[in-house]
Protein backbone atom coordinates (compact mmCIF):
# COMPACT_ATOMS: atom_id res chain seq x y z
CA UNK A 1 0.00 0.00 0.00
CA UNK A 2 1.30 3.80 -0.97
CA UNK A 3 1.98 5.11 2.27
CA UNK A 4 1.18 8.43 0.97
CA UNK A 5 -1.82 8.13 -0.44
CA UNK A 6 -3.72 9.21 2.76
CA UNK A 7 -2.67 12.58 4.69
CA UNK A 8 -0.29 12.58 7.40
CA UNK A 9 -1.75 13.57 11.01
CA UNK A 10 1.33 14.33 11.62
CA UNK A 11 2.03 17.29 9.24
CA UNK A 12 -0.57 18.88 12.15
CA UNK A 13 2.54 19.02 14.10
CA UNK A 14 4.80 21.22 11.85
CA UNK A 15 4.90 24.48 11.76
CA UNK A 16 5.53 24.75 7.51
CA UNK A 17 2.50 22.08 6.81
CA UNK A 18 0.08 22.53 9.70
CA UNK A 19 -2.19 25.20 8.65
CA UNK A 20 -2.63 23.04 5.12
CA UNK A 21 -3.22 20.05 6.48
CA UNK A 22 -5.55 21.41 9.10
CA UNK A 23 -7.55 22.94 6.46
CA UNK A 24 -7.88 19.62 4.45
CA UNK A 25 -8.42 17.45 7.53
CA UNK A 26 -10.91 19.99 8.11
CA UNK A 27 -13.10 18.87 5.24
CA UNK A 28 -12.39 15.32 5.39
CA UNK A 29 -14.11 15.41 8.69
CA UNK A 30 -16.89 17.00 7.51
CA UNK A 31 -17.23 14.54 4.68
CA UNK A 32 -17.16 11.67 7.40
CA UNK A 33 -19.12 13.48 9.59
CA UNK A 34 -16.31 13.38 12.35
CA UNK A 35 -16.40 16.20 14.69
CA UNK A 36 -14.26 18.90 14.77
CA UNK A 37 -13.47 18.69 17.90
CA UNK A 38 -11.58 15.50 17.72
CA UNK A 39 -9.28 17.12 15.03
CA UNK A 40 -8.32 19.59 17.69
CA UNK A 41 -7.67 17.09 20.30
CA UNK A 42 -5.10 14.89 17.71
CA UNK A 43 -3.65 18.66 17.05
CA UNK A 44 -2.80 18.92 20.65
CA UNK A 45 -1.38 15.52 20.63
CA UNK A 46 0.93 16.14 17.72
CA UNK A 47 2.48 19.59 18.08
CA UNK A 48 5.01 19.91 20.64
CA UNK A 49 3.46 22.88 22.66
CA UNK A 50 1.20 22.86 25.57
CA UNK A 51 -1.69 25.39 24.09
CA UNK A 52 -5.06 24.17 24.07
CA UNK A 53 -6.56 24.38 20.46
CA UNK A 54 -10.67 25.00 21.13
CA UNK A 55 -13.36 23.21 21.12
CA UNK A 56 -11.98 19.51 22.05
CA UNK A 57 -8.18 19.98 22.28
CA UNK A 58 -6.45 18.47 25.31
CA UNK A 59 -2.82 18.73 26.90
CA UNK A 60 -1.00 17.39 29.71
CA UNK A 61 -3.99 18.87 32.44
CA UNK A 62 -7.09 17.32 30.79
CA UNK A 63 -5.54 13.56 30.52
CA UNK A 64 -3.92 13.85 34.07
CA UNK A 65 -7.50 14.42 35.01
CA UNK A 66 -8.54 11.34 33.81
CA UNK A 67 -9.29 7.95 35.78
CA UNK A 68 -5.57 6.82 34.32
CA UNK A 69 -3.52 9.91 34.54
CA UNK A 70 -1.22 9.95 31.52
CA UNK A 71 0.22 12.71 29.81
CA UNK A 72 -0.03 14.68 25.99
CA UNK A 73 2.34 13.00 23.54
CA UNK A 74 3.33 16.64 22.42
CA UNK A 75 5.27 14.69 19.80
CA UNK A 76 4.18 12.68 16.00
CA UNK A 77 2.79 9.16 16.28
CA UNK A 78 4.30 6.09 14.99
CA UNK A 79 0.83 4.60 14.05
CA UNK A 80 -2.58 5.59 13.38
CA UNK A 81 -3.41 3.02 16.16
CA UNK A 82 -1.78 5.71 18.90
CA UNK A 83 -4.33 8.10 18.13
CA UNK A 84 -6.68 5.65 20.25
CA UNK A 85 -5.58 7.48 23.41
CA UNK A 86 -6.80 11.01 22.60
CA UNK A 87 -9.75 13.14 23.67
CA UNK A 88 -12.59 11.76 22.25
CA UNK A 89 -11.10 9.00 19.56
CA UNK A 90 -12.96 5.95 19.43
CA UNK A 91 -12.75 2.39 17.92
CA UNK A 92 -15.61 3.59 15.47
CA UNK A 93 -13.96 6.86 15.00
CA UNK A 94 -11.04 5.98 14.27
CA UNK A 95 -12.11 3.06 11.89
CA UNK A 96 -13.88 5.66 9.98
CA UNK A 97 -10.56 7.36 9.57
CA UNK A 98 -8.45 4.88 9.04
CA UNK A 99 -8.80 5.05 5.12
CA UNK A 100 -7.69 8.16 4.55
CA UNK A 101 -4.85 8.90 7.16
CA UNK A 102 -1.66 7.54 8.00
CA UNK A 103 1.19 8.65 10.32
CA UNK A 104 4.56 9.24 8.61
CA UNK A 105 7.58 9.95 10.20
CA UNK A 106 7.88 13.42 8.70
CA UNK A 107 6.07 15.94 7.00
CA UNK A 108 4.62 14.42 3.94
CA UNK A 109 2.18 15.42 0.79
CA UNK A 110 -0.47 13.19 -0.28
CA UNK A 111 0.13 11.31 -3.57
CA UNK A 112 -2.48 12.11 -5.87
CA UNK A 113 -2.16 9.30 -8.18
CA UNK A 114 -3.16 6.74 -5.32
CA UNK A 115 -5.49 8.68 -2.89
CA UNK A 116 -9.03 7.75 -2.96
CA UNK A 117 -11.36 9.87 -3.93
CA UNK A 118 -12.38 11.46 -0.16
CA UNK A 119 -8.70 12.26 0.39
CA UNK A 120 -8.50 14.01 -3.26
CA UNK A 121 -11.89 16.18 -2.54
CA UNK A 122 -9.98 17.30 1.10
CA UNK A 123 -6.79 18.37 -0.50
CA UNK A 124 -8.38 20.31 -3.42
CA UNK A 125 -10.97 22.95 -1.66
CA UNK A 126 -14.19 22.90 -3.68
CA UNK A 127 -13.48 19.41 -5.68
CA UNK A 128 -16.95 17.79 -4.67
CA UNK A 129 -17.33 13.92 -4.61
CA UNK A 130 -18.65 13.72 -8.52
CA UNK A 131 -15.04 15.83 -9.28
CA UNK A 132 -12.98 13.74 -7.26
CA UNK A 133 -14.21 10.34 -9.48
CA UNK A 134 -13.70 11.61 -11.97
CA UNK A 135 -10.02 12.71 -11.49
CA UNK A 136 -9.93 9.24 -10.15
CA UNK A 137 -11.35 7.96 -13.15
CA UNK A 138 -8.61 9.87 -15.50
CA UNK A 139 -5.65 8.81 -14.37
CA UNK A 140 -6.45 5.01 -13.97
CA UNK A 141 -6.03 5.96 -18.04
CA UNK A 142 -3.36 8.46 -17.25
CA UNK A 143 -1.28 8.91 -14.45
CA UNK A 144 -0.38 12.87 -13.13
CA UNK A 145 2.84 13.72 -14.60
CA UNK A 146 2.82 16.63 -12.21
CA UNK A 147 1.25 18.43 -9.87
CA UNK A 148 0.78 20.84 -12.82
CA UNK A 149 -1.04 17.89 -14.67
CA UNK A 150 -2.97 17.23 -11.52
CA UNK A 151 -4.19 20.89 -11.48
CA UNK A 152 -4.80 21.19 -14.91
CA UNK A 153 -7.53 18.02 -15.09
CA UNK A 154 -9.47 20.03 -12.23
CA UNK A 155 -12.58 20.73 -13.13
CA UNK A 156 -13.12 23.96 -12.35
CA UNK A 157 -10.29 26.83 -12.62
CA UNK A 158 -11.75 28.05 -8.90
CA UNK A 159 -10.48 25.20 -7.11
CA UNK A 160 -7.55 25.59 -4.99
CA UNK A 161 -4.73 23.35 -4.23
CA UNK A 162 -1.82 23.73 -1.89
CA UNK A 163 1.14 22.53 -3.59
CA UNK A 164 2.72 21.94 -0.66
CA UNK A 165 0.20 19.32 0.56
CA UNK A 166 -0.05 16.99 -2.82
CA UNK A 167 2.29 15.44 -5.10
CA UNK A 168 2.84 12.75 -7.98
CA UNK A 169 5.17 10.06 -6.58
CA UNK A 170 5.77 8.39 -3.18
CA UNK A 171 8.48 7.76 -0.29
CA UNK A 172 6.75 5.64 1.92
CA UNK A 173 5.24 2.32 1.80
CA UNK A 174 3.22 -0.10 4.11
CA UNK A 175 3.67 -4.01 3.38
CA UNK A 176 1.98 -6.86 4.15
CA UNK A 177 3.19 -10.26 4.36
CA UNK A 178 0.90 -13.53 5.50
CA UNK A 179 2.25 -16.74 5.76
CA UNK A 180 0.64 -20.15 6.63
CA UNK A 181 1.83 -23.18 8.19
CA UNK A 182 -1.23 -26.27 8.60
CA UNK A 183 -3.70 -24.20 10.73
CA UNK A 184 -1.54 -21.59 11.72
CA UNK A 185 -1.55 -18.28 9.91
CA UNK A 186 1.28 -15.31 10.81
CA UNK A 187 1.13 -11.82 10.01
CA UNK A 188 3.35 -8.78 9.92
CA UNK A 189 3.44 -5.76 8.45
CA UNK A 190 6.07 -3.19 8.13
CA UNK A 191 6.56 0.55 7.21
CA UNK A 192 9.22 1.45 4.77
CA UNK A 193 10.92 4.65 3.60
CA UNK A 194 12.73 4.49 -0.13
CA UNK A 195 16.20 6.16 0.68
CA UNK A 196 17.40 9.13 -0.54
CA UNK A 197 20.62 7.49 -1.89
CA UNK A 198 20.64 5.00 -4.90
CA UNK A 199 21.30 1.62 -4.45
CA UNK A 200 20.41 1.69 -0.56
CA UNK A 201 17.53 -0.51 0.92
CA UNK A 202 14.63 0.75 2.19
CA UNK A 203 14.34 2.21 5.90
CA UNK A 204 12.05 0.08 7.90
CA UNK A 205 10.23 2.84 9.90
CA UNK A 206 8.46 0.32 12.04
CA UNK A 207 7.32 -3.33 11.71
CA UNK A 208 5.01 -4.98 13.55
CA UNK A 209 3.51 -9.19 13.60
CA UNK A 210 0.04 -9.59 14.22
Amino acid sequence: MDGQSRINVNNLGNSASQAGTLAAMTRLFATLSVSPALLNAVTDWVDADDRVTDPGGAEDAWYMAQTTPSLSANAPVKRTGELLAVRGDSSALLGRLRPYVTALDAPSPVNVNTAPPEVLAAVANGLDRAGALALAATREQKPFASVADFRSRLPRADIAVDETLVDVRSNWFEVSIEARQGDTLARARAMLKRSGTAGEWPVVVWQTVE
